[in-house]
């Protein structure tokens, strides 16, 4: 949702729709990450994360879940920062039919703050870890850092699509 100059329009992508365009960020974000980590390391990303000795599969399910919630959450937190009703503005669930689960804000809010919100978690989640990762030689970072970037697709595309849609205005 936008507000500028008392207009709004609702602006909105199927989440099948956004799970379909994350397909076509894995490419460009694994060799985001795979070149730097090959150029400081001199290790092959996929390779190096194919020999590690990853934990039991349900603590990896559990971190998942855990990230998953705090996307929405950090979504959810951005927003209400700039709302006046903080919080009570926020509402939080999940889509069944596509499993997805969601964070959206019930107050009008500027471009600018509600792109703020939506990349928030893909920066906090993804970038950060994975900067961290390629920073230390931490392959677990970089690679949770990977997979939320990855989780940030569906965001990116309604900030692209706010940004094709808005004459470039904040």
């Amino acid at each position: 949702m936008e507000q500028h100059t008392g207009q709004q329009k609702r602006l909105s992508a199927a989440a099948a729709r956004a799970n379909l365009y994350a397909l076509l960020f894995v490419m460009p974000i694994f060799v985001l990450y795979a070149v730097p980590y090959r150029m400081i390391w001199g290790r092959n990303l996929a390779t190096a994360a194919l020999g590690v000795k990853w934990p039991h599969p349900l603590l990896l399910l559990l971190c998942l879940g855990a990230g998953i919630l705090l996307h929405e959450l950090i979504h959810g937190l951005t927003w209400a920062f700039f709302c006046r009703s903080g919080l009570r503005s926020v509402r939080f669930g999940i889509l069944w039919r596509s499993l997805t689960p969601y964070c959206h804000c019930t107050a009008p809010l500027k471009r600018w703050q509600y792109k703020t919100g939506a990349l928030m978690p893909a920066l906090l989640l993804g970038l950060g870890p994975a900067l961290y990762g390629l920073a230390t030689g931490a392959l677990s970072a970089l690679c949770f850092g990977f997979i939320f970037t990855l989780a940030g697709a569906g965001d990116f595309l309604i900030v692209w699509r706010l940004w094709k849609t808005g004459k470039h205005r904040p």
